[in-house]
């Protein structure tokens, strides 16, 4: 059935009101007749000959025409049918970017499946239809995309697609292309996987200027294996062969190219961070944190100023981050925009571990929580953290002022957190934001097969609508409105030089 994707351009057909009042206010002109005398004309009134009338109707058809096409066209017209596996063989999905290589790892197969019938779309939002010919012949392998994220692409796809039709899916198997659950779908999928040619990266992930001056970049080795990264100092009046510092928007960037001649660039952070620690009371807790920054700063070099506060009033106005550790409420002047504090609410009793549910990662082991509070959690939170049962363990809200809460405590005798190998790097990443990115567009690591795989069910855990697939009318109406327009001119000409002619 005949559709508009964007039905609100419908209302431009109401422009035909135009060319109908163009054409009825259409003047007739009296006519001149030629006389001998006026002697014997009678003198009267003098009128003119008008008269209101609708003429050139072809020409007045065509126009309403091509205005009513050209909004149909506006709102995007396609066809909706219904889809099945008895009404098309499959589909074969592609990705856009690489997909001259993803062609020349599986010609053989996706020849076959094309004149076998398969329909080609590519692996992507809304999963567009195409040519493929028509898309080798661009060159779409120079295209750096962002990385999508397979698994939710697949989601969506299992929307769109019965369970019984046959999809065939063919994408490189990087491991930076799956992120969050393992999702469980409904489909006949065929999932094929290759590594990449360029499946080796060196790059610099990062570059900050120390408190002496010297500037400190990290350099990433991606292999499909591992990524390994190492430290180089350096200063700005000796840098090494490999590094160049260029000037880019006011901002000052320091430039890595590799032996085979790749380019990468970073910012060079030349910030520092104000830190300050109330504790109140838990001052047992403020010296783990106290170790752990200091040795964030011994190690990475960072310029990191460090505060211990023993009241709450001495609290330096320019810091950045506040550790507010204590049971006392956090004073609403002055506004500190990052704060860092313990939720206040019922305490409890119970044995459970830190579960990662967003942006800071704890690595793989387990971290025990042995007392926690109880959460009232606003809507106005996002959740980071979770504990084994689902409860909230660390939540951020706002924007201009940033809060975090953490519903444990530094307290060996609460968790383990400070215990963890992974308590400085959750640190570093809190305090300089920043520091884990870089890595995601050269990370060349790839897995298994099996591994990407989701999980594929028999029937779907819910009943769909209608499976519909949606063919695009653009072209249609472009040559329609041609035509028309081809039409509305010839006319139009033809009627003028008739009109000159007498």
């Amino acid at each position: 059935m005949l559709t508009f994707l964007q039905p609100v351009w419908l209302w431009a057909i109401s422009g035909i009101i135009v060319p109908v009042a163009i054409h009825l206010w259409n003047v007739k002109q009296g006519k001149i007749m030629h006389v001998g005398s006026i002697a014997l004309v009678i003198q009267s009134d003098r009128q003119q000959a008008k008269s209101l009338q609708l003429k050139d109707l072809l020409l007045l058809l065509l126009r309403c025409l091509l205005i009513i096409i050209l909004s149909m066209l506006m709102a995007k017209p396609v066809i909706k049918k219904p889809l099945s596996a008895s009404n098309q063989k499959g589909w074969l999905l592609m990705e856009r970017s690489g997909l001259k290589e993803t062609y020349q790892q599986y010609s053989e197969e996706i020849d076959s499946l094309l004149k076998a019938g398969y329909h080609f779309h590519f692996f992507e939002e809304e999963f567009p239809g195409g040519d493929l010919s028509a898309a080798l012949k661009t060159d779409k392998d120079s295209i750096r995309q962002e990385p999508v994220n397979y698994w939710q692409l697949l989601q969506s796809l299992n929307q769109k697609v019965p369970d019984s039709l046959p999809v065939y899916l063919f994408t490189q198997n990087s491991l930076t292309r799956i992120a969050g659950n393992r999702p469980a779908i409904a489909m006949n999928l065929h999932w094929k996987t290759y590594t990449a040619r360029d499946s080796i990266a060196s790059y610099i992930t990062q570059a900050y200027e120390d408190a002496k001056g010297e500037v400190i970049s990290k350099i990433a080795k991606s292999t499909p294996g591992f990524t390994a990264t190492v430290q180089q100092s350096f200063s700005r009046q000796n840098l090494p062969a490999l590094f160049k510092i260029i000037s880019d928007s006011g901002n000052t960037l320091i430039q890595y190219t590799d032996s085979p001649g790749h380019s990468s660039k970073v910012v060079l952070d030349t910030s520092s961070v104000n830190v300050a620690i109330y504790a109140g009371v838990n001052a047992h807790d403020a010296v783990y944190l106290q170790a752990a920054i200091n040795a964030i700063k011994q190690v990475t070099g960072r310029k990191i100023r460090l505060s211990m506060v023993k009241n709450a009033r001495d609290i330096p106005v320019s810091t950045d981050w506040l550790f507010w550790l204590s049971n006392e409420l956090l004073p609403s002047s002055p506004v500190f925009k990052k704060v860092f504090m313990y939720a206040l609410a019922n305490e409890r009793n119970h044995s459970t571990w830190v579960a990662t549910a967003g942006k800071f990662m704890t690595g793989e082991e387990p971290i025990s929580i042995r007392k926690s509070m109880a959460p009232e959690l606003p809507n106005t939170q996002n959740v980071l953290w979770t504990n084994g049962y689902g409860d909230p363990l660390l939540t951020v809200e706002g924007n201009e002022k940033i809060i975090y809460r953490f519903y444990s405590r530094f307290d060996p005798g609460w968790s383990d957190l400070v215990w963890s190998s992974h308590f400085a790097d959750f640190l570093l990443k809190l305090l300089i934001e920043g520091s884990d990115k870089g890595s995601n567009n050269h990370d060349k690591r790839t897995v298994a097969a099996s591994q990407l795989l989701p999980v594929l069910q028999t029937q779907r855990t819910q009943v769909k609508e209608n499976f519909l697939q949606t063919q695009d009318l653009s072209f249609i109406f472009w040559l329609v409105v041609f035509v028309l327009f081809c039409l509305e001119r010839f006319l139009s000409f033809s009627k003028k030089k008739e009109e000159a002619n007498g």
